[in-house]
């Protein structure tokens, strides 16, 4: 039996500023509740461990909330929206931001406070945006019918708001439209077709993150397609990188290093994935990258990194709490500290590219 939520829909009303959310909560023996995650960066990738940076807008059994506000939770009667025209300049700067793209991650949890959630449980979602439509109408009607409106308590302009109210839901939407054609504001389930449409493939084991950065830079990318500070950008961008280095290992190959920062949410099989799919399209014709290192740790640590191996490796491994390590021409590594590689654990020994171990010296 699933443990995760399922049946994701969400919707932006005609109501400005305000997105619903729905789904089926899991049915699973010791489930105990969801916990709804907005992010407006769309720059973040699940990760259990992580998930708490983000805001927390609801925790409870509901399988439909509205969310509208910046600070205040989420809400599960729509009746309990303010009305935007009747807020503060204050109060309404607070609501989410009209015809900008959020996504929210839906986790299920179980007794034992068990978090149970994947990029894929998400969904994305862009609210409308209140353009005061129905007031311009109202302010622009002669003096007499405000005079003799302000007398019996306004209805015409109650009614003008309602006009407005939907006016606005329809040049709201037609904006949304124009933003479905941009990587940064696209939904989710539209990126596959944008992808498309930029005349490539799209991806579906690769997070929506990296699709939306490779698609907002394509075009400097193809400029400057060849050239060895676009392939180290590149990674940069594309891992989050704190440092990223390009070494030729070869008359057609080269050796790409990274470096991470401690605690860096990065799931390894991904980023090998991503880079190596990406930046074979970039590097020179007839060029591979025949070794990818993906280092984490604290950037003080990163020293007497020698990048002379030039074997092919066909993973990339993570670093932790190492003092040093040498790659040699034979392609064996000599390491002090901890090491993963290809999902195995080693501690203080001498590695061979073919993932032969050998005694510790």
């Amino acid at each position: 039996m699933s443990k995760f939520v399922k049946r994701l829909s969400s919707e932006a009303l005609y109501i400005p500023h305000v997105v619903c959310l729905k789904w089926e909560n899991p049915t699973f023996e010791d489930f105990k509740e969801v916990a709804v995650y907005r992010d407006s960066s769309l720059a973040f990738t699940y990760n259990v461990n992580m998930i708490g940076q983000l805001p927390k807008i609801y925790q409870g059994t509901a399988e439909k909330i509205y969310d509208f506000d910046h600070d205040l939770p989420a809400v599960t009667d729509v009746n309990d929206i303010p009305k935007y025209f009747e807020q503060t300049a204050e109060e309404q700067q607070n609501r989410l931001a009209g015809e900008q793209t959020y996504k929210y991650y839906i986790v299920s949890i179980d007794e034992n406070n068990n978090y149970y959630g994947h990029e894929n449980i998400s969904i994305t979602v862009i609210p409308t945006k209140y353009y005061g439509m129905g007031l311009l109408m109202y302010n622009d009607l002669p003096d007499i019918y405000l005079s003799e409106d302000e007398k019996i308590g306004h209805p015409l302009r109650r009614f003008m708001l309602l006009i407005g109210q939907f006016l606005d839901f329809m040049k709201s939407v037609s904006n949304i439209n124009r933003l479905l054609l941009k990587p940064g504001s696209c939904p989710d389930s539209l990126l596959p077709i944008l992808t498309e449409h930029f005349g490539l493939n799209y991806n579906y084991d690769v997070p929506p993150v990296y699709q939306r950065k490779f698609l907002t830079q394509y075009g400097d990318l193809v400029e400057t397609k060849g050239t060895e500070s676009m392939l180290v950008y590149m990674a940069s961008e594309l891992t989050g990188g704190y440092n990223a280095s390009l070494q030729k290992t070869g008359d057609k190959t080269y050796s790409l290093d990274i470096s991470l920062p401690p605690g860096h949410p990065v799931d390894f099989n991904v980023q090998e994935r991503v880079l190596l799919r990406y930046l074979q399209e970039f590097v020179p014709i007839g060029y591979v990258i025949d070794v990818l290192t993906l280092l984490i740790g604290l950037e003080s640590q990163m020293v007497d990194i020698e990048h002379s191996i030039i074997n092919t490796l066909s993973t990339n491994y993570e670093m932790k709490h190492y003092e040093r390590i040498n790659t040699y021409l034979d392609g064996t590594f000599r390491l002090n500290g901890e090491i993963y590689l290809n999902g195995l654990h080693y501690t203080d020994q001498i590695l061979h590219h073919d993932i032969e171990v050998y005694e510790k010296e």
